[in-house]
């Protein structure tokens, strides 16, 4: 015999009065927070209509598709670092019904094998072999869907960007197209993994192209690939000056990038090329002008003698004490290039301290609270997937913060999962009605008498 669904409704005074009385079935003490908003905010937005019209209709053994995208998605909402660890969803039912789960399915629950009967529970390998039926369509195309209503609703304002590379290490040689590569940092020897390029907005903080590499490509190789896939996504003339360092220096490149594209650069070069030691001569020969204590800057207007660059160019000498690294003695000199004509040098050495945005807002960001590097899966396809739906769900929490989020700037994701943070919602259960009470309303109306 078939299982019947309940139906559950808000009734926020039934529940209120049968917690007077000391009657209710269930108390949820949800550490989600106030994630209820953002699962109803990201289906609003229209996610799964876009993952529809990418041609993801079809579920995937006998689970609805809907489902399965939902559970993908709450592995880096709710960071999930194991997809073992999805099995710890189903100890809050409110968090499955806001899923889309029905009373069957959390009736059956969540299993390691399947059941007798035909019947299919979640189980470990259920979202990674989701995931690895999904191909460049539909991870790559959703994040383009997500980006391009996000320029639509004005969010991309400014036109500049950072650019950055982030390598995953994944060791065992089980891992599809993960290359060798020198892990500087490290132990210094050669490693497996893959490099993620993205690019990001500077002023909204939003990731508008990435790209999935092996770990053996240089950045400079990236540079134009991953420029080209930003501009197919917003459109040529949107992207006005990218920001990013020494290790994407290639001449030709950024030739290409200036002339073809129509795109101003701000980089550092390295300190052993030719044109560092002449204009760190030059600087120290002339004098550095004094903008602020502690940062001197010598501007040389124009050029000629880049490595590989066929244009003139705008250098700048800096002597930052506030970029000293505590393990050198002496004031290091930092040389940089870049296709502006400003006059200000100031201007646009502050316009490249925005290239840490991309370090802490997005990179560092992405891999803590968003679970970017904490995949598990070996085939390349449930790796693209899982990156990729990490950064959508980055993006719509800028987004939701942004328009939607009143308390919830203040009380971030990553905020809600700190140590030591209280949840600020409850969830009461009684019979069909369930009622959502503040922390502080639900200890005052426990420790209540309770009425004669």
């Amino acid at each position: 015999m078939a299982i019947v669904p309940n139906i559950v409704i808000l009734n926020q005074e039934i529940v209120r009065e049968k917690l007077r009385q000391k009657k209710y079935d269930d108390v949820c003490l949800s550490s989600w927070g106030r994630v209820d908003e953002f699962v109803h905010f990201i289906i609003s937005f229209g996610i799964l209509d876009m993952l529809a019209q990418l041609g993801l209709s079809t579920g995937h053994s006998g689970i609805p598709v809907f489902i399965l995208v939902m559970l993908a998605f709450c592995k880096p909402l709710f960071g999930l670092r194991f997809d073992d660890n999805i099995k710890y969803l189903f100890q809050d039912h409110h968090v499955l019904r806001l899923l889309g789960f029905n009373l069957q399915q959390i009736s059956q629950g969540y299993s390691k094998r399947t059941r007798v009967g035909g019947s299919k529970p979640i189980h470990p390998d259920t979202v990674r072999n989701f995931l690895d039926s999904l191909g460049y369509k539909e991870t790559t195309g959703l994040l383009m869907k997500v980006v391009r209503k996000l320029f639509a609703l004005g969010l991309l304002r400014g036109g500049t960007f950072n650019t950055d590379t982030k390598i995953i290490f994944k060791d065992s040689p089980s891992y599809e197209h993960a290359k060798k590569v020198f892990d500087y940092k490290g132990n210094h020897k050669s490693r497996r993994g893959y490099k993620v390029s993205i690019i990001q907005h500077a002023r909204s903080k939003v990731v508008v192209a990435v790209i999935i590499t092996s770990a053996n490509i240089a950045d400079s190789k990236l540079l134009l690939l991953t420029v080209r896939h930003a501009v197919t996504i917003l459109g040529e003339g949107v992207i006005k000056t990218l920001i990013f360092d020494r290790g994407y220096w290639d001449g030709k490149s950024l030739w290409i990038l200036k002339s073809q594209y129509g795109i101003d650069f701000i980089t550092p070069v390295k300190s052993n090329f030719i044109v560092s030691k002449r204009l760190s001569k030059e600087a120290e020969k002339h004098g550095f002008e004094k903008i602020k204590p502690g940062l001197e800057i010598k501007r040389f207007a124009r050029v000629m003698d880049a490595p590989g660059y066929a244009g003139a160019l705008q250098a700048l000498v800096v002597k930052d004490a506030k970029a000293k690294k505590k393990r050198k003695k002496h004031q290091p000199i930092h040389v940089y290039l870049t296709s502006l004509e400003w006059k200000k040098s100031l201007a646009v050495y502050q316009v490249y301290r925005e290239r840490w945005f991309i370090e802490n807002n997005a990179i560092k960001e992405l891999c803590q609270y968003w679970t970017l590097e904490d995949f598990h899966c070996t085939k390349f396809n449930a790796i693209r997937a899982h990156i990729m739906y990490a950064v959508v769900m980055f993006n719509l929490h800028i987004l939701f913060k942004s328009k939607y989020g009143r308390r919830f700037t203040e009380k971030t994701i990553a905020a809600k999962r700190a140590p030591g943070f209280q949840p600020p919602k409850v969830i009461v259960y009684y019979e069909n009605y369930f009622g959502i009470f503040d922390i502080q309303e639900y200890t005052e109306l426990v420790a209540s008498r309770a009425p004669p």
